[in-house]
């Protein structure tokens, strides 16, 4: 692959893995925290979704000159799997919140 579109790339993870890390710490405040009781666990979620998505940035600038398409392909699907299993946790928690 292009070593450039790859150092691009994962500029770009790590770009969206901070503004992640940025919307966690906005949920986990205590104005928002007062006004919404799912504020919390939320502000976990996005954590976690920042620090894959960091990490995956900061793995594709290290290995970008050893990196193949193949090895490309299989991380990007185990991060879209993991954030298909973090966004169902969410709408479970939401829709337990509803019921309350």
């Amino acid at each position: 692959m292009n070593a450039a579109l790859i150092i691009c790339l994962g500029i770009t993870f790590i770009a969206i893995g901070i503004i992640f890390c940025a919307i966690a710490m906005y949920l986990a405040s205590p104005n928002v925290s007062k006004k919404a009781t799912i504020s919390k666990p939320s502000s976990i979620i996005f954590y976690i979704i920042g620090a894959l998505t960091a990490v995956s940035g900061v793995l594709a600038l290290i290995f970008r000159s050893i990196i193949t398409k193949t090895a490309l392909q299989i991380t990007s699907l185990i991060y879209l799997v993991a954030l298909i299993i973090l966004l169902s946790i969410f709408t479970y928690m939401l829709k337990g919140i509803d019921k309350k």
